[in-house]
Order: structure tokens, then C-alpha cells, then sequence
């Protein structure tokens, strides 16, 4: 069986206001999983591009292996049509079926994956819950909470939208973003200005798990078989 290893990039310009019901701080939770299997994509890194000079050049490890989700820094929101810069981007790993190899227009081959599904919640904490959660983090702690760790760990789900993947391409070397605006629904009325994308990174065949015997050779060969030299082939992802 074909696998491939997938890299799905995600980049947040903006964070738009357009009528939220309630004044607070709001935050989106970005996830990936395989839609077939229903398997939750790895977190492989997060970078904020506001962030202090020092640490904007380089990609943040997840915060454990285990990572399948990402929550962007709260922003507060007092009013409408407000405007919010995100500058934040991450991206997750994945291996997933390959359904069908073809010939491509270019004479390579063309695969066709397992579709991927990006999940982006928007997390909210009213301002009144906000100053009670900063108040009880003054008085645990002492000094007030200026980091907003305190609101950023009372962060809820209040809805989310789902982005569909789908991966079929010429292969190339060239990853191909594409804009994907992330629109939720009519009591939660704003707008997340994205930019996604996918990769292939490489090609593993499993082969059965029982070895399979040459006896005129003399060798049993098992799985898996990796092949590197198709790593700089890329797939490209149109939602």
C-alpha cells in the first residue's frame, strides 16, 4: 500500500469583526484531521510573526509530541467592523492513503490523496470574565497577569468552521498556497483571513506484514520501504 507523507501549512493574517454579539476576547483553535480515517493530524510547529524579533525568524516546537491543535493569541474585540492583525502561522504532518497514481500532464505521476479536514474553532471569554479571571490570577499569584495567560486558559468553544481539502495534483517542487476566508456563523459573524496549503515530502510503500519468501533468491523482503529519492515532489491542495 502507498502512503504518503504530507505537511499542511496554515498562515492567519487577520482576525475581522464583523458582528459579533458579544464584546470580549476571542481566539481560534486550528486542527487537522485525515477524513476517511477520521485521524488527527500532528502539530509540527508554530510561528508568530508579531512576536519579539528574536524569536520570529525560527518555527516553535509543539509544546508536547503529542499536539494535535494550536490557539492563536486572544485578541480583544470591543467593537464592530473591528480589525485585528494575526500574523501567526503553523502547520501539521500527516501520512495518508494515496487512492490513485496517474500519468500527469507533464509526464510525471499524479496522485491523489485522502482528503484532509482543517477545523478552526473560535474560542470567546466576555470581558466580564476576563477581569474576574485576571483578578484571581492577581490575588494567587500577586503581580498582575500581563502575559494573559489567566484569559487564555478560560478560553471556550462557542462554534467552528471546517475547511475540505482536497488532494489532487501534478506533483511539483513548488508549494501552492491558496486564500481560504473562514466565515462562522450568524450569532458569531466574523472573519479569519487564511492562507492554506499542502506538500507531498515523501513516498512509503507498506507491504504486508507477513514476509514474503523467494526461495530462488534466497532473501525475504518486509515492510516498510522508504524512498527517498521522491521527496522533492510536491502536491498541491484546492479547497
Amino acid at each position: 500500500m502507498l502512503r504518503a507523507e504530507m505537511e499542511v501549512h496554515c498562515s492567519l493574517a487577520r482576525f475581522d469583526n464583523v458582528a459579533l454579539y458579544a464584546q470580549g476576547h476571542y481566539a481560534l483553535r486550528v486542527s487537522a484531521r485525515a477524513e476517511c480515517s477520521g485521524a488527527p493530524l500532528a502539530l509540527g510547529g508554530h510561528r508568530r510573526w508579531r512576536a519579539a524579533p528574536s524569536a520570529r525568524a525560527a518555527w516553535q516546537p509543539p509544546p508536547s509530541p503529542d499536539a494535535r491543535s494550536c490557539t492563536t493569541t486572544p485578541v480583544l474585540v470591543t467593537y464592530a467592523h473591528q480589525q485585528h492583525a494575526l500574523d501567526e502561522s503553523l502547520w501539521f504532518r500527516a501520512e495518508l492513503g494515496v487512492s490513485s497514481v496517474r500519468d500527469g500532464s507533464d509526464g510525471r505521476p499524479a496522485l491523489r490523496t485522502e482528503p484532509i479536514v482543517l477545523r478552526f474553532e473560535l474560542l470567546t471569554l466576555t470581558v466580564a470574565e476576563a477581569a474576574r479571571a485576571q483578578a484571581e490570577a492577581a490575588a494567587n499569584s500577586g503581580p498582575p497577569d500581563r502575559s494573559g495567560r489567566a484569559i487564555a486558559a478560560r478560553l471556550r468553544p462557542v462554534c467552528a468552521a471546517e475547511l475540505r481539502l482536497l488532494g489532487a495534483s501534478a506533483p511539483s517542487a513548488v508549494y501552492r498556497p491558496a486564500y481560504a476566508p473562514i466565515l462562522f456563523d450568524e450569532w458569531h459573524w466574523c472573519v479569519a483571513h487564511a492562507v492554506v496549503g499542502a506538500r507531498l515530502v515523501g513516498l512509503r510503500v507498506h507491504a504486508p506484514r507477513s514476509p514474503l519468501c523467494l526461495p530462488r533468491l534466497g532473501w525475504w523482503r518486509t515492510a516498510p520501504v522508504s524512498y527517498t529519492h521522491l521527496r522533492a515532489h510536491a502536491v498541491s491542495y484546492t479547497h
